[in-house]
């Protein structure tokens, strides 16, 4: 019985681990090839309809925190590169407060609530399998690598996804488009073309 239990270890750590490499060379892929901009082109014009529970279990809508620029990030807690950019969008969160940050965990829900807990997220998280896939659709994302973080004007139009961990310069390069947008010195469409050159 045990030699069973360490067998079925053993293939669930090699599933795993698979699913992380492939995950990662996903995104080396996209941003190696420039498909960034092929993924942008497909883009909702504005904040779609979308609806998923929180870390409570209400169904919330998205709209709901329309009103200001957003940072919508997609990740799961199997992802590690997810992992590593949560303190940063965390710390971006508590120093800009002209934004709203939204997670949407492509998870499990027991999971995402232990790891939500252990890193005192203080920011909305929806959860969803394969509804928070049916989301990432509903923006117009068809390539599925974690991390993917969307990024919408105040008036719910949408700028651009960034596939990949954000680093903390792309941050305060996104944030200073949206600063220009918001100011009225670029158009939208400027604006989404200087998110496509990031």
């Amino acid at each position: 019985m045990l030699k069973q239990y360490k067998k079925a270890l053993n293939i669930t750590l090699v599933l795993l681990l698979t699913a992380i490499l492939i995950n990662e060379l996903t995104v080396n892929y996209i941003k190696d090839n420039g498909l960034n901009d092929v993924i942008n082109t497909n883009l909702a014009q504005s904040l779609p309809n979308i609806e998923l529970p929180d870390l409570n279990g209400e169904l919330r809508n998205l709209k709901e925190w329309s009103g200001k620029p957003m940072i919508i990030n997609f990740w799961a807690t199997w992802c590690a590169p997810c992992l590593r950019e949560i303190p940063l969008l965390k710390n971006f969160k508590d120093q800009n407060s002209n934004f709203n940050l939204i997670g949407i965990a492509v998870d499990r829900e027991l999971p995402v609530l232990r790891y939500a807990q252990e890193m005192q997220i203080d920011y909305p998280v929806l959860i969803g399998q394969m509804q928070a896939m049916n989301a990432a659709q509903e923006f117009g994302v068809n390539v599925y690598a974690l991390p993917f973080t969307v990024f919408t004007v105040a008036n719910g139009s949408t700028l651009g996804v960034f596939t990949g961990e954000l680093h903390q310069e792309q941050l305060d390069e996104i944030s200073k488009i949206i600063e220009d947008y918001d100011a009225n010195e670029i158009t939208l469409a400027q604006a989404q073309n200087r998110f496509s050159s990031i």
